[in-house]
């Protein structure tokens, strides 16, 4: 246990050093937020210690699964941990493993500090066990599957949100005269997306200067709510709460157009490079245009950007920023325009019942796969 403190102390002040949180929380924070930054940074300490220590399978849930008898192990990995229980299941069960790769954390995860330096070979270790037992791979963007093909020597499928798409495109509303344009943002805060929620808040707050009546409304998690709620309501933002999984879809559908937004930060723009956010298929599937500002090489802004399902600002400028949206704001026909291709590339690459099929064929094939490769895989 002194060891184990001494640890997460350690990481706690090399990441305070290393500018882990851009804030001077004792200048800044009162009391009970200093608090509350400290057990933050103590939750994630413990974690990297964690992530070092494998998860142990209780026998009776290892009877459970054996009795199940799987065909294959599917698993989103996302660190050292889950990465060596998926790997192990599938060794002990004799089956294929399918890793389904959402963000690009196997460049990402344990770098860029020190105290890490175990963590990172281990982490390269578990990805290439697992990929000795995986015929092929899922990916989150057609971008990820073509990298990460070439990266580990197998076919990568590309697997992204898929939603319920209505079978006609839904009919766009006039804009109320006084309510103005609604631009809705549905989803988390992180990592640091609230920064550029905040700039486009202020970016619509000059249009309302100029008279163009326009108005960001948010959703999002409660507690992203209580930690930076404020600062965007300071930027002109609407808080309007939290909402249930059955809420999203009459919330999407009420919108005149759908933001998305990504950090320009070092790391969550690394961590992201290669992912399409869940959201994105979802907004595309209402019919309503896109308005995407985050770092135009994250793939999320070039995938709406390359299927003109929406406005992408893809540089840091507020000028830049305050443009697209007064174009969009004032242009009804390009809304529709916009509007029409998302739904058109829901319709076509992300309904649930196509995209059902597709992966039920893929895992199926993997399920056969060669046995003589699977036989040598498991063991080495």
């Amino acid at each position: 246990p002194a060891t184990s403190r001494s640890v997460i102390h350690g990481i706690i002040r090399s990441s305070e050093s290393a500018g882990g949180d851009t804030r001077d929380c004792d200048a800044f924070c009162s009391s009970g937020e200093r608090k509350q930054w400290r057990d933050n940074r103590l939750r994630r300490a413990a974690r990297f210690c964690l992530d070092l220590v494998p998860y142990k399978v209780p026998s009776v849930i290892s009877r459970e699964v054996a009795s199940f008898k799987p065909e294959l192990v599917y698993s989103c990995c996302a660190n050292i941990q889950i990465t060596a229980l998926a790997t192990k299941l599938a060794k002990d069960l004799r089956v294929p493993l399918i890793p389904h790769f959402m963000d690009d954390w196997i460049s990402t995860l344990y770098t860029r500090r020190v105290w890490l330096a175990v963590h990172r070979p281990t982490l390269l270790r578990a990805v290439a066990a697992a990929m000795g037992l995986a015929p092929c791979g899922l990916a989150i963007s057609d971008a990820m599957s073509s990298e990460y093909g070439a990266k580990f020597g197998v076919p990568f499928h590309a697997f992204m949100n898929c939603v319920t798409v209505p079978t006609e495109l839904p009919p766009s509303e006039e804009v109320a005269a006084q309510g103005g344009l609604r631009l809705v943002y549905v989803g988390s805060f992180h990592p640091k997306r609230w920064q550029s929620l905040q700039e486009v808040a202020s970016a619509l707050g000059q249009l309302q200067h100029e008279g163009i009546p326009a108005r960001l409304y948010v959703y999002a998690p409660a507690r992203d709510l209580e930690e930076y709620g404020e600062r965007l309501v300071a930027a002109g933002a609407q808080i309007v709460g939290s909402l249930r999984p059955d809420e999203v879809s009459h919330v999407l559908r009420d919108a005149d157009v759908l933001v998305h937004v990504e950090a320009f930060e070092a790391d969550p723009r690394a961590y992201t490079r290669l992912s399409v956010s869940t959201k994105i298929p979802q907004y595309m599937s209402t019919g309503h245009p896109l308005f995407c500002y985050g770092p135009g090489e994250v793939e999320s802004c070039r995938y709406v950007e390359r299927t003109g399902s929406g406005i992408v600002v893809g540089c840091r400028n507020q000028d830049a920023l305050i443009e697209a949206l007064r174009s969009l704001c004032q242009d009804p026909g390009l809304r529709r325009k916009l509007g029409r291709n998302g739904w058109a590339t829901a319709r076509e690459h992300h309904d649930v019942a196509e995209v059902r099929k597709r992966l039920r064929a893929v895992l199926a094939q993997a399920a056969r796969g060669d046995r003589n490769l699977a036989e040598r895989a498991f063991r080495t």
